[in-house]
């Protein structure tokens, strides 16, 4: 497919806010984001059970999916991107996300039959969006730190689902050859990212040979493709739209903001992209965060898991086979 413009019915920036702003006021009215709130600082200080720890998971990874929109819906309506908010956000999915990489390993069973029944904590589509928002957002410790955890991920079979959501499949395996490590095997597996990336997305295929190319006119090109598929795989208008992107990404060019700031990194300049997606405030990459000062909350999961899980730390570190550290 050429993507030589915006898909014709994705909806305009004001249509998202308004859907966003009706559906934070009933939230709000439900009060559901400070019940969350209210039930992690009462498995903190009373929870005592493996259940107990599972919880305060699933409600940091509710409220991380609840942040990130939220933030980016009032970016767009301030104007200005929310950027130690959405870090914060990062960080608490991520930490959510290696206590699930513990429960996965450690609570898994398998069958009388040899087929593994484990609960898959994470899919190729969060994976992706992780990885790209963390080098986006964050630092590139982080980001190294992110990348190596989420291979990881894939090497113990923690990673489910049956669709090939592309995007965030190029952007793990660009991250993963960013940082310089022995690549996975990808194409080998009977598995659902055991596809032919570059022949399914030519433009993947493109970028993958030109993303660092200091041609500014030919990276200006792809870029522009680049930004204009994101409307076709983002927008739940279209044929084939919500498969590459969360909701809270589809008017951020999460895709484009990637490749911008892997070549950043490389020291490489950048075109300015003039879109649809990059109106302001996403009309430039956010300044990352070098250092943030992290939420005492953060600190307590962290305690109580410890406390009722004695050997989660020794679990973790016989798993992973890339030197990736707990955030905490």
């Amino acid at each position: 497919m050429n993507y030589n413009e915006v898909a014709p019915r994705f909806r305009s920036r004001r249509a998202y806010i308004n859907e966003w702003q009706k559906e934070a006021a009933n939230i709000a009215s439900r009060g559901e984001h400070s019940r969350h709130e209210m039930l992690i600082k009462q498995l903190i200080s009373k929870g005592g059970t493996l259940y107990d720890v599972l919880g305060i998971v699933g409600r940091l990874y509710t409220l991380t999916l609840a942040d990130l929109r939220y933030q980016f819906a009032v970016s767009l309506s301030d104007e200005k991107l929310k950027t130690e908010e959405i870090h914060l956000a990062l960080m608490k999915y991520f930490l959510s996300a290696q206590v699930s990489f513990f429960n996965f390993e450690r609570q898994g069973f398998i069958s009388q039959s040899g087929e593994d029944n484990r609960m898959r904590p994470t899919t190729i589509f969060f994976s992706g969006q992780l990885v790209a928002f963390v080098a986006v957002f964050a630092n590139q410790n982080f980001f190294h730190n992110c990348v190596k955890f989420v291979l990881d991920q894939f090497d113990i079979g923690a990673v489910s689902g049956t669709e090939k959501p592309l995007a965030p499949l190029f952007m793990i395996r660009l991250a993963e050859k960013f940082i310089g490590i022995s690549p996975r095997d990808w194409e080998v597996e009977n598995k659902p990212w055991s596809v032919n990336l570059f022949t399914e997305e030519p433009l993947f295929a493109e970028l993958w040979q030109h993303w660092d190319t200091e041609d500014m006119e030919l990276i200006h090109s792809l870029l522009i493709q680049l930004a204009n598929r994101h409307t076709f795989t983002a927008s739940r208008n279209n044929k084939d739209g919500s498969r590459d992107f969360a909701a809270h990404a589809e008017q951020y060019p999460i895709d484009l903001h990637f490749i911008m700031r892997l070549r950043e990194w490389r020291g490489l300049a950048n075109p300015e992209i003039k879109h649809r997606l990059t109106e302001p405030p996403f009309d430039r990459l956010p300044e990352p965060i070098e250092t943030i000062e992290l939420p005492d909350e953060l600190h307590q999961v962290m305690k109580k898991t410890r406390e009722v899980i004695p050997d989660f730390d020794a679990v973790i570190n016989a798993a992973k086979t890339r030197d990736w550290q707990m955030l905490l």
